[in-house]
């Protein structure tokens, strides 16, 4: 096995944001898997498509890191030797890899790569061969797989898409189940069916369908529940806009025994606690004032200067020193 440093891919959310919302879908779609078959469990699973740039190997390795999170043994195995790209996404080297552990006596554990996520090991497609379906189809790709289920809690692997050539069905009858990977808006109902019905030929065990390229729009409600229900402090909540939400004052606590300073909307200036200053604002309430007193029969000294409830204005700052 070779250690390395592994820069992965931006597109590997699982590993570099585990709490973001696409991180979250990968994991209900882990969660789906595992209770999709629950008399036998699965160790072995294919990941394929009905066309090329479906996102199957970027789905199946955030799928492979999700099931290591929870403690799994996962060997994640390129098998596509059309166009590989499990090495891209893990920022590895491709010298060495399945074709030449099908290829070589060599022990076939020694070209598995270490990946930086724990309980995670790759090995990666190797250098092109002229023949892809033949060693698919050969006995020893089933006895790697079969040694590997005795190290591994679960073998996934990458194959090429089951619409351009036979690698999917070829490798779908040495597995326990088959996954397809749809783009949506990618490819229509009749192709998806012509892909299915190539995989049922071979009596192959389709588990499902995940869909990848969904707008944000259509996962809208989704989105918004776990980016404004759930913030990193409970006391500080967002509304829909992303805007802070001040905390509701508790009207069942007396006036003056509140600790917050009450602020409405209806006032935007403060409010001068001396009548007799030289300010056409402060004169307008004063005179407001008089006529609140001359109406109740008060002097205007007695009567309170316009303030809501116990907090009056000063310098601009509402404070409760009355």
């Amino acid at each position: 096995m070779e250690h390395k440093n592994n820069r992965y891919s931006k597109n590997l959310v699982t590993h570099l944001e585990p709490l973001s919302v696409v991180s979250e879908a990968y994991k209900m779609a882990r969660t789906n898997i595992e209770f999709s078959s629950i008399d036998q469990k699965l160790r072995s699973i294919v990941i394929t498509s009905s066309n090329q740039t479906e996102g199957k190997s970027t789905t199946l390795a955030n799928l492979a890191i999700a099931y290591a999170q929870i403690g799994r043994k996962v060997l994640l195995v390129d098998a596509d030797m059309r166009r590989p790209s499990i090495h891209r996404l893990f920022g590895m080297p491709n010298r060495r890899g399945l074709t030449n552990a099908l290829l070589n006596h060599d022990s076939w554990d020694s070209f598995i790569n270490l990946s930086s996520t724990d309980g995670l090991d790759v090995m990666t497609s190797g250098p092109l061969p002229p023949n892809p379906a033949e060693l698919l189809m050969s006995a020893r790709m089933s006895e790697l797989i079969d040694n590997a289920k005795q190290q591994y809690d679960l073998i996934m692997l990458d194959c090429a898409p089951v619409g351009v050539v036979t690698d999917a069905a070829i490798l779908s009858t040495k597995v326990d189940a088959t996954i397809f990977v749809v783009r949506s808006g990618y490819v229509d109902r009749n192709q998806l069916k012509r892909s299915s019905s190539m995989l049922q030929k071979v009596n192959a065990r389709i588990l499902g369908y995940i869909m990848t390229g969904i707008s944000k729009k259509s996962g809208e409600s989704y989105h918004y529940y776990y980016t404004s229900a759930y913030t990193e402090d409970n006391s500080v909540k967002k509304n829909k806009r992303g805007r802070r939400r001040e905390p509701a004052i508790d009207r069942s606590v007396p006036l003056q025994n509140r600790t917050e300073a009450v602020v409405p909307k209806s006032i935007t200036r403060p409010i001068a606690t001396d009548p007799q200053r030289k300010s056409p604002y402060n004169q307008q309430i004063a005179s407001q004032v008089d006529r609140i007193a001359e109406k109740t029969d008060s002097s205007a000294q007695g009567v309170r200067r316009p303030i809501v409830g116990n907090v009056a204005a000063k310098d601009g700052i509402y404070s409760e020193d009355d």
